[in-house]
């Protein structure tokens, strides 16, 4: 879903709206005022989900219901705080703002965010450091050291094929290393270099894959129609893209 939505806004942005040239994505912006809402008492876990795993007798249209109430919950937060967004725009409020907004001011924003995420991250990265901090190392070396390094590729131009070169290490470090860091957790599970239980072996979830549908259109609203006004999700991505566009 998210790739879907960020390419459609992405074409959308590039050829309808402001044409800056961007690549529109996810943020994680949204995660604290999300955590904020789930921990809310009437949206924590049940009593019956605990370390992950679902206990004592619970069909399975209710695990489905549990969850998708607190996706509508979010869902609609997210939808009115991108209406929000618009109405900030339209009116010229974010060009009153931008005096204030800039890189000096969104760096400490971003560092709180960040370091607010931190026991989340590393929760996950205790399942393989190894797997972890190498994918540290391989984004930092694409990001920051070959950034500037053009791959070759081939290209079609004027009925007939050439070879070019395109800084794709810049245009997608992150994607990049997903791929390459994918590809070796991959290989050592189809070597069994690493245990059945090891959290880098990439057919722990293989269900999702075979249970998943071939094609899928996703929509606002698919689980019913009910919001939530949460407008503080909006503030904090307005004015962080702000300082980033003027940075």
């Amino acid at each position: 879903t998210i790739f879907f939505v960020s390419g459609l806004v992405t074409l959308l942005q590039s050829t309808f709206g402001c044409r800056l040239p961007i690549i529109q994505g996810g943020t994680f912006a949204f995660l604290v005022p999300t955590g904020a809402i789930l921990s809310l008492q009437e949206w924590k876990c049940p009593p019956e989900y605990k370390d992950g795993f679902w206990t004592g007798n619970i069909t399975q249209e209710a695990r489905d219901e549990i969850w998708q109430t607190r996706m509508r919950e979010i869902q609609g937060a997210i939808c009115v705080s991108a209406l929000f967004q618009i109405v900030l725009g339209y009116c010229g409020l974010i060009g009153l703002l931008l005096r204030f907004i800039t890189p000096l001011t969104i760096t400490p924003a971003v560092t709180m965010i960040g370091v607010s995420l931190f026991k989340a991250a590393s929760f996950n990265a205790q399942g393989n450091w190894g797997i972890a901090l190498l994918t540290i190392v391989v984004m930092i070396l694409f990001s920051q050291y070959l950034s500037n390094v053009d791959l070759p590729a081939i290209k079609y131009s004027k009925g007939r094929l050439k070879f070019t070169r395109i800084p794709l290490l810049k245009l997608f470090p992150i994607l990049l290393t997903i791929v390459c860091m994918w590809g070796l957790c991959a290989l050592l599970t189809s070597t069994q270099a690493i245990g059945p239980k090891n959290a880098a072996r990439t057919d722990t979830k293989i269900g999702l894959i075979s249970n998943s549908d071939w094609f899928r259109v996703p929509y606002p609203c698919k689980y019913t129609t009910e919001t939530y006004l949460e407008l503080e999700m909006s503030i904090y991505p307005r004015y962080k893209n702000q300082g980033n566009i003027r940075h």
